[in-house]
């Protein structure tokens, strides 16, 4: 009885994971969970990408597993995938929870570390936590009362320092620190789009 509850088991879970339809969007984090040392931008959108299981590239993972891009908008050349690892013949990338593939270094990506991505790449930012993650005057510093941001704001991210990130209000002449991430999980929803 009990290898028929555990064959049962085993099949129930095989199926819920291949047979899951993800449906993603613009900003996947929370379907990844992991944030890595950067991220890889995967330059001509349109172009399949080549995974591997390994990093000596001998096994090909199959068209039927499920990528997941961190930042997901090929339609507007935005295509970027979470490294866990890199050197000068691969990147290891997340490609969903607890998943992972290695691809060739080439010219057709692009890894960014997270403080230049932050501070060249991002065009806005929305705060998923307004109530727990408030602007502050310094890291870990006394909230910012004045301000409230509008959806019209001009900002620009001037400084990363480890979680925080110095942001430039220059709508409202406003400078002020702001966790951008805690762990493996992103604090904020990014925008690269004007």
């Amino acid at each position: 009885m009990k290898k028929i509850i555990f064959i049962l088991l085993l099949f129930v879970s095989c199926k819920n994971t291949t047979n899951d339809k993800i449906e993603l969007g613009y900003q996947n984090d929370t379907k990844i969970q992991k944030i890595g040392i950067g991220l890889i931008q995967q330059v001509k959108t349109s172009e399949p990408i080549e995974l591997y299981k390994d990093k000596l590239f001998t096994k090909i993972l199959k068209d039927d597993i499920t990528t997941i891009p961190i930042l997901n908008k090929p339609d507007y050349g935005i295509l970027f995938f979470v490294c866990l690892k890199k050197n000068t013949s691969y990147y290891k990338i997340a490609i969903s929870k607890n998943k992972y593939a290695y691809i060739k270094t080439s010219k057709k990506y692009i890894f960014y570390s997270w403080k230049n991505f932050l501070i060249e790449q991002v065009t806005s930012f929305d705060n998923k936590d307004e109530i727990n993650n408030k602007p502050k005057i310094k890291i870990n510093g006394h909230t910012i009362k004045k301000l409230v941001k509008k959806e019209d704001d001009e900002i620009e991210i001037i400084e990363v320092n480890g979680s925080w990130i110095k942001v430039n209000n220059t709508t409202q002449n406003i400078i002020y620190w702001l966790k951008w991430k805690e762990k493996n999980k992103l604090l904020i929803t990014i925008n690269l789009l004007m």
